[in-house]
């Protein structure tokens, strides 16, 4: 029994940096913000992070399709946001924190900006709280979350 015990022990604590380094976010600059300006190609609302996908130019004229990584779907509903939010075609200006590799065209989303003048941020329901008492979710069950 002792064994087993050391062997759970040992495995949870081999497991721990990995779980870890996933939610730390460390890829990204918090100290650089870049402006993308295009077409949403996709929106994968899925967990553990919703996708935004949007195509642009570089400066050589390139075509690069850019993925912004979002919250999870239950903080982004919280905010106001559905699996409708953004369609493939929206023209949109993302804000985001880049990838600390400036060989992927990969950022975490800051803002969004849509064609109609809209700002959707990650947590935007979260700034407007009153008191932390205020950002509670209620539901009379889990379905759909």
């Amino acid at each position: 029994m002792r064994a087993e015990r050391f062997v759970v022990v040992a495995i949870a604590l081999a497991a721990a940096p990995i779980a870890w380094a996933h939610h730390s976010g460390s890829i990204f600059n918090p100290d650089s913000v870049v402006a993308v300006q295009g077409e949403v190609s996709r929106f994968n609302w899925t967990n553990p992070h919703v996708y935004i996908y949007v195509e642009t130019t570089d400066r050589s004229g390139d075509v690069v399709e850019w993925e912004i990584e979002t919250d999870a779907t239950p903080i982004l509903t919280r905010s106001g946001w559905s699996s409708q939010t953004l369609k493939p075609g929206d023209r949109v200006v993302v804000r985001a924190n880049p990838d600390r590799n400036p060989q992927r065209a990969h950022g975490r989303l800051i803002s969004v900006t849509t064609g109609s003048g809209a700002m959707l941020t990650p947590r935007s329901s979260f700034a407007t709280r009153a008191s932390e008492s205020d950002t509670i979710a209620i539901a009379p069950d889990f379905s759909g979350v």
